[in-house]
């Protein structure tokens, strides 16, 4: 289970404190519906565009910069919780990140020793990414919008979106496929039947 977390929810951050409150957010979220695995931390919306700080810059503009965002997210670790930080690949014509975004992202994420990339809007998360994050030395889990392509499964290993799954079944065997067979999807299928029909796995 991840959420998609806006930095302004107010189990997050306690503005009289001037401190994060991840422990609250974390019991809150247990007692509603029994915890996350991993939490993205979004912070791009809806401060985008009011003017020129790219999407890394809307971070480190969080409270307590960078030291704030090493321990926010080191006290979601201490509760077994990986943290990810949206990519807008859209996010054009703001400031120069000094490098290519690849690397810029690769270096952001291990300063404040992040576990992922959510790739807004994208249908898999470039290669360039993954290869940057491992020459950086701090490999990252990306997690595409959309359904990559197979060949980029190998570094795409999270998902966002509901993936349409085709459960074909002949003789009561059971297989599943991303596609069906040319002309054999039938829709939803009765009990017994043979054929191929379409699921969500959300």
């Amino acid at each position: 289970m991840q959420p998609q977390m806006m930095v302004h929810d107010r189990y997050f951050y306690d503005p009289v404190a001037g401190k994060y409150t991840v422990d609250r957010y974390l019991d809150d979220l247990e007692k509603r519906y029994g915890g996350i695995d991993a939490v993205l931390v979004w912070a791009v919306y809806p401060n985008a565009g009011i003017d020129d700080r790219n999407e890394h810059d809307m971070a480190r503009s969080m409270p307590g910069g960078i030291e704030g965002l090493k321990q926010m997210v080191a006290d979601f670790h201490r509760r077994g919780v990986k943290v990810l930080f949206p990519m807008m690949m859209w996010d054009q014509g703001t400031s120069d990140p000094g490098t290519d975004w690849p690397t810029a992202f690769a270096e952001f994420m291990k300063e404040i020793d992040a576990d992922g990339v959510n790739g807004d809007t994208q249908d898999g998360v470039p290669l360039a990414f993954s290869l940057a994050a491992e020459k950086v030395g701090h490999p990252l889990a990306f997690e595409p919008e959309r359904g990559p392509s197979d060949e980029a499964l190998a570094w795409n290993v999270l998902h966002v979106g509901p993936v349409p799954i085709y459960v074909r079944t002949y003789g009561g065997q059971v297989s599943l496929a991303r596609s069906p067979p040319p002309g054999q999807y039938s829709g939803p299928l009765g009990p017994g039947q043979d054929g191929c029909s379409a699921i969500r796995l959300l």
